[in-house]
């Protein structure tokens, strides 16, 4: 009887791994990637294949169609592939790509705006800073319309795109809006040798203007000096930041005066900071608990001898427990996982991942996979599939590479990376090389 058992365990062994080679030899087989020579365009089968992979939704196919027809100049044909992948994830860099041709190359400068709109409402910086230049000078049909541009160059420029923020100083100073001509300059300076150049031009002027005044800044001058000598910490700052280029002990001057009128943003940083952490720790004594989350944020920034370790798990728990911040409980057991209270973190890390929030999802498979000896893999892989599916790009890679390298107990699976690393690489371009691997069968 014995013996029967030990040959039918060796026969299911030999099954599973000549199931498992013949599988991976069809995936190589398969997913072998067709090459396409970039300098022709007679590679009729490499391009009916990859054709064919990018009409049933393979998104990295349709970007290398797009690519290998730019580098043929057919832009029309580019056109179609990158407004596909445009359409089916807006989020990536082909919405700009198929906008671009459309505006330089087809003539097309509707369907170019309406590609940018689309990107832009999302997340896209490029797509936000071209919209913001087409409505700064007009377009062919589209009409100049500076608040438009305004709108849009400010989502770019926030978002530290520096030509963004040189094109929204240029349109307030035209509007003869110096101060946040100058604070839009500012801001690309440090990256944009033509926003440093157009600030010192536009300080110079200042300048000029402040030896023989105009009843504009005059009037400006002479409303907030009388506001700050009523002691409005506001007014003192606007006078701070005037003076800034133009006289520095003028500027110092007036922001200790708009740091001792209240005006916050003028103090020093460590002021500043325990400024805030005072009227925390006050508002989260009166029951405050949102109050109670930011403190403990504020206080793990500062905590560099573990002084704070108390206060920050109360306040923390505070948030979490009482204030059902979901935020509160991630951090909570990303704190408690520092300290190796692995039990403890791990329940305030489900408990967050349980109110929906996917960072601590996330959180809880990295501490599962990594800080556990030895890991718990497959609880590992199912907190990284639930970030995924909640559209954490790290926690999609992360379950790919749980399939792919059988961590922490997993059964291998190709075809399950590959799923996965598909949606990161879709999402924010995560794994992207790891999918090249895959088709092309480098173990």
């Amino acid at each position: 009887m014995k013996f029967d058992k030990i040959l039918l365990f060796t026969a299911l062994i030999c099954l599973v791994i000549y199931g498992f080679l013949s599988f991976k030899g069809y995936e190589i087989q398969a997913e072998k990637k067709p090459k396409i020579d970039f300098t022709k365009d007679t590679n009729f089968d490499a391009l009916s294949k990859i054709k064919s992979k990018c009409e049933s939704s393979d998104m990295v196919y349709c970007e290398e169609l797009g690519n290998f027809y730019v580098y043929q100049k057919k832009y029309g044909l580019a056109f179609k592939y990158y407004e596909k992948i445009c359409a089916y994830n807006p989020i990536l860099d082909n919405c700009f790509k198929a906008g671009n041709i459309a505006q330089k190359y087809l003539e097309d400068n509707v369907t170019a705006v309406l590609l940018y709109q689309k990107s832009c409402e999302i997340s896209g910086i490029k797509t936000c800073d071209s919209l913001g230049q087409i409505y700064k000078n007009g377009l062919g049909e589209i009409s100049k319309n500076e608040d438009l541009a305004i709108e849009y160059l400010s989502r770019s420029c926030n978002k530290f795109y520096y030509a963004s923020c040189v094109a929204l100083g240029e349109i307030y100073e035209s509007r003869n809006d110096k101060a946040k001509a100058l604070i839009n300059y500012e801001k690309s300076c440090k990256y944009a040798k033509l926003g440093c150049d157009k600030m010192k031009n536009l300080h110079a002027l200042v300048f000029n203007l402040t030896t023989n005044p105009t009843s504009e800044l005059e009037e400006f001058l002479k409303t907030n000096s009388v506001l700050c000598d009523e002691k409005n910490g506001i007014a003192c700052a606007r006078l701070a930041k005037h003076f800034k280029y133009l006289d520095k002990e003028k500027s110092k001057n007036f922001t200790t005066k708009a740091c001792n009128y209240g005006n916050l943003s003028s103090c020093p940083k460590k002021m500043q900071d325990e400024s805030k952490i005072t009227n925390l720790r006050k508002d989260c004594a009166s029951s405050n608990y949102k109050a109670c989350s930011k403190l403990a944020y504020e206080l793990n920034k500062q905590n560099k001898d573990g002084k704070f370790d108390y206060e920050i798990e109360d306040s923390y728990k505070k948030g979490c427990e009482f204030g059902k911040n979901k935020i509160s409980c991630s951090n909570l057991g990303q704190f408690l996982s520092e300290k190796n209270r692995l039990d403890e973190s791990i329940i305030y890390l489900k408990k967050s991942c349980e109110m929906g929030f996917a960072r601590g999802c996330y959180n809880a498979g990295m501490v599962y996979a990594f800080d556990y000896e030895p890991p718990y893999g497959k609880e590992a892989t199912k907190y990284f599939i639930k970030s995924c599916e909640m559209g954490h790009s790290w926690g999609c890679y992360k379950a790919g590479s749980m399939y792919k390298n059988a961590w922490g107990g997993n059964e291998k699976n190709i075809e399950k990376a590959y799923e996965f690393w598909q949606k990161s690489c879709l999402k924010e371009g995560i794994g992207c090389r790891e999918l090249e691997d895959i088709k092309i069968g480098v173990e």
